[in-house]
């Protein structure tokens, strides 16, 4: 199964959620690593996004450590973002069977909203 980066990183807390809430122990096992392996995916975009603002970024005068992207470079700023965005991830690609997400059932009596369902739209099938 493959994501785009930007989907991961959009559903993070929903899928923080979804791990959160008691589901069978199967499908427990199997959204923990998926959790997992997101969470380092998102480690990474987040260090190379820090690269991008060091980069064309100016640090604040008024708190030390923070870097500002003038507006004039926002528009670099994008371009250099966007193709990392728009990474395809496999997840979970080292198992014997591709990944292919979870289906409703598998999930139990979890109760989910309906806002995280669709944040998680990549994960959830039926």
């Amino acid at each position: 199964m493959q994501v785009k980066l930007s989907k991961l990183i959009s559903s993070k807390s929903a899928l923080a959620d979804l791990v959160s809430r008691p589901i069978p122990v199967k499908a427990a096992y199997w959204l923990l690593k998926v959790s997992k392996q997101v969470a380092v995916e998102i480690e990474l975009f987040e260090a190379a996004r820090s690269k991008i603002i060091f980069s064309l970024g100016t640090e604040s005068t008024e708190v030390k450590g923070s870097f500002t992207v003038a507006p004039e470079k926002k528009e670099e700023f994008i371009s250099q973002l966007e193709p990392i965005l728009a990474t395809d991830i496999e997840i979970l690609p080292d198992t014997k069977t591709p990944f292919k997400g979870f289906t409703l059932s598998e999930l139990g009596n979890a109760t989910i909203s309906a806002a995280n369902l669709s944040q998680l739209e990549w994960l959830i099938k039926e």
